[in-house]
């Protein structure tokens, strides 16, 4: 067989192409092992709500099934969320508790979160202790347990609608 100039470039480039394909490959998944890594996931026990300090008074978390709102006040979808979030509170008093996480002095938040007619509790998390063991990554983001503390639901709290908690959670 006579090598030519013409089949050594070509031979050159196949192997750039599948050295390139390999990184790429390699570089996915690494990538989506960090990620899973990083998240926390659905059936695992869910972190606890260490709070060191409570805007309301503190949940009795045995029995009932909690959904954490992890929440900033100028962020227009968490302040479109607090009436919902009431009202889930309301129509599920019986079997889930529903706790914002507020990463901001309570200063700040006091006079949005607290209210006559407020059914959930509010934590502060200025240190970002619960941000950081829930993995938040942006606001508003919802996490829904059951009663033993295992996480049935995670995401975007824009997703998260009543037929998605009543799959999970019994009304009243």
């Amino acid at each position: 067989m006579l090598f030519r100039a013409e089949n050594i470039i070509f031979v050159g480039m196949k192997q750039k192409i599948v050295i390139q394909m390999a990184t790429l490959l390699m570089a996915i998944v690494l990538g989506a092992a960090s990620a899973s890594a990083q998240s926390i996931t659905l059936g695992a026990r869910a972190p606890r709500l260490g709070s060191s300090e409570w805007l309301t008074d503190r949940p009795n978390l045995k029995g009932k099934a909690l959904l954490v709102e992890f929440f900033h006040s100028t962020n227009p979808k968490c302040q479109e969320r607090i009436e919902e979030l009431n009202q889930l509170a309301a129509d599920y008093k019986e079997s889930l508790n529903v706790v914002i996480v507020a990463r901001e002095p309570r200063e700040q938040i006091a006079e949005m979160m607290l209210h006559d007619y407020q059914h959930f509790y509010v934590a502060i998390d200025e240190e970002g202790t619960i941000f950081k063991s829930f993995e938040v990554r942006y606001v508003p983001y919802s996490v829904l347990t059951n009663h033993r503390g295992v996480i049935l639901w995670t995401g975007n709290s824009a997703l998260l609608d009543q037929a998605i908690i009543d799959k999970f959670i019994p009304t009243k």
